[in-house]
């Protein structure tokens, strides 16, 4: 399992919402495997970084877009 967040220098402090979307969705298809390899987390302290709330938006805004993996959810396999 690999737990990260989107890149905090370049993208999350400074970024627009589209780029820290777009980042979670190349973090989840480059890191992600059909078992759950990519475990996204919020920066916990998001005003030491300056993050912009509308950048936090977007980050959970692209965990539901694309954060599941296909033939892997749970509750199409009935679980």
């Amino acid at each position: 399992m690999m737990w990260g967040c989107v890149d905090i220098q370049k993208v999350y402090g400074v970024g627009s919402p589209g780029e820290c979307e777009l980042e979670v969705k190349e973090m989840v298809e480059n890191m992600g495997t059909p078992g759950g390899g990519y475990g996204a987390y919020f920066y916990p302290q998001i005003s030491h970084i300056g993050v912009p709330l509308r950048n936090v938006m977007a980050f959970r805004r692209g965990l539901k877009k694309y954060g599941r993996y296909t033939g892997c959810d749970p509750l199409e396999a009935g679980e």
